[in-house]
């Protein structure tokens, strides 16, 4: 009824269709079992396995509740028939309105009361009470984040598979630096929403049977290169690939690290490495050029003569912005050739680069002792967790696991107290930092005095108990609403649990790191879903 509705078809022949369905049953069978239920008009059953969908409607919350009542009643007997028994407590509900207040319905299920949530899942599909898919949408996302976040540790940027079987992830290997434009370049990949709109014509004249003149693959590419042109972003790929359909169309190999790098100009190039606050200028180390960047290396630096030399030598040409992509295009040959030249090359300069920042060298640092942690975090893309030391030679007095002191000129009070021992802290063979533990050891997250800092609310201190200063010390060491929650932590793990025992406490065996995590979770949960209400 809805489909002919949705179609504009006349009322007196959907009136005709509702009349011709009145009274009519649903028959199945499986096995020796067969099962007829009496279907009532507006109430369609919806089965997949052995779950059993019901939808119902009604102008009112009475007429809804009748109606579904008596749905459930019938499937409930056919059921028990059959000898089989329903999963009540399983059972969920969802009235769909756009009404922000309305009376709740009142469903009987083999006696039993069905109460209503405001959301539900059914065959892996999130649906709330608006029909807007936001929870879904946000579940999907979360998803999509975690098999993000795990591909990302598993393809590292100097590593990881060939281009060829990176196809199904659609990436490349290369610095995350690069910008969307070139890394789609360099992929042979149109944006996401071109291809959704290819696709989408590609079916539209699949179902129609009219063929356009001009086909949607041209057609995207079309866009594309529209779009390219006016992006400020991705000059160098631009300039080395003018013709991106021609790439996308006849590569013929991978691209490696290095590769990309020459592609891209995102690497060991002055240029690069001075935009990116690595160097003090961006001339090239190997000449007397005051401008390093893939160009060029590519052309001009003397460094490379010999490396040039064998590529002009191979590809039967001299090298140029212009020709060298053309060049690789011709043969595999040539792609191979151009991708030794980028390797030899770029290995040089990465080992240039590693002697320049070592202890002693032109660009070593003062404190060499840094040891980045990068966490991921939902309020900002990445958050920096920089422990640091004292001792200059603290990268090598960590790998002979020496005790190191911190520096309690720098380090944050907190943090100095939760890790006062670094090189334990590290050598740890057990326990994750998740999101919840995370914002416990760096105190960002949903904690008054972080909030505040950010400008997210207008009060440093805690709302609930009035303490001036709502801090991740205060959260779960010293509010008292999880005293009782504290004080049975302390009794299982026979431990005083204050700040200055806390890590200690989770490195005696993972059984401890486990109590300690799911304390914390459930604290920061509790907040976060305080902060979501308010």
């Amino acid at each position: 009824m809805l489909a002919l509705n949705w179609t504009e078809t006349p009322t007196y022949l959907q009136r005709v269709f509702q009349d011709y369905f009145s009274g009519r049953s649903a028959k199945s069978s499986a096995g020796d079992g067969k099962v007829e239920i009496q279907v009532l008009c507006g109430v369609p059953l919806i089965g997949f396995a052995d779950d059993t969908l019901v939808v119902s409607s009604g102008k009112t919350i009475p007429e809804l509740e009748t109606t579904a009542n008596e749905t459930l009643s019938l499937v409930s007997n056919e059921i028990r028939n059959l000898r089989l028994s329903l999963a009540v407590h399983k059972t969920e509900a969802v009235v769909f309105t756009n009404k922000y207040k309305f009376a709740t319905t009142r469903l009987l299920l083999e006696g039993q009361t069905i109460q209503s949530k405001d959301k539900m899942k059914y065959l892996g599909m999130v649906v709330e009470r608006g029909l807007l898919f936001k929870d879904h949408i946000a579940e999907a996302a979360f998803k999509a984040e975690k098999m993000e976040n795990a591909i990302g540790r598993l393809i590292p940027n100097i590593g990881g598979p060939k281009e060829s079987r990176r196809k199904l992830l659609i990436s490349i290997c290369g610095y995350r630096s690069v910008s969307e434009t070139a890394k789609n370049i360099l992929a042979g990949t149109p944006p996401a929403d071109l291809l959704a709109e290819k696709r989408s014509a590609s079916f539209n004249e699949k179902r129609s049977g009219v063929r356009s003149e001009v086909t949607p693959r041209a057609s995207t590419m079309t866009k594309w290169k529209t779009r390219i042109a006016k992006s400020l972003s991705g000059e160098g790929s631009k300039q080395l690939i003018p013709d991106v359909e021609k790439w996308c169309h006849d590569k013929k190999g991978d691209l490696d690290f290095h590769t990309t790098q020459i592609l891209s100009g995102h690497g060991c190039f002055g240029v690069y490495l001075h935009k990116m606050g690595k160097e003090e200028s961006a001339a090239c180390h190997h000449c007397n050029s005051c401008c390093d960047n893939a160009e060029h290396t590519l052309i001009e630096c003397p460094a490379w003569d010999e490396e040039r030399l064998q590529l002009e030598r191979a590809i039967d040409r001299t090298v140029s912005v212009s020709n060298l992509v053309p060049a690789m295009l011709t043969s595999s040959t040539n792609w191979q050739a151009a991708k030794d030249f980028a390797r030899a090359v770029m290995t040089r300069k990465e080992s240039d680069e590693r002697d320049r920042e070592r202890p002693g060298g032109p660009r070593a640092r003062e404190a060499r002792g840094i040891v980045p942690l990068i966490l991921h975090f939902g309020l900002r893309p990445f958050v920096s967790l920089n422990i640091i030391i004292n001792d200059g030679g603290a990268t090598e007095a960590m790998r002979k696991a020496k005790v190191v002191p911190v520096a309690s000129s720098i380090q944050k009070p907190k943090k100095r107290r939760l890790i006062p021992v670094v090189s334990t802290w590290c050598s740890r063979r057990f326990g994750q930092m998740d999101y919840h533990m995370t914002q416990f050891f760096s105190g960002h997250g949903c904690f008054g005095k972080y909030l505040y800092r950010i400008k997210k609310v207008a009060y440093a201190g805690c709302v609930n108990c009035q303490d001036p200063l709502d801090s991740a010390e205060h959260a779960i060491f010293n509010y008292g609403r999880w005293w009782r929650a504290r004080r049975e932590l302390e009794a299982e793990l026979s431990v005083n649990f204050t700040l200055d025992t806390a890590t200690a406490t989770m490195l005696k065996s993972p059984r401890h790191w486990t109590t300690v995590a799911n304390f914390v979770h459930r604290i920061m949960s509790t907040r976060e879903e305080d902060e979501r209400e308010r």
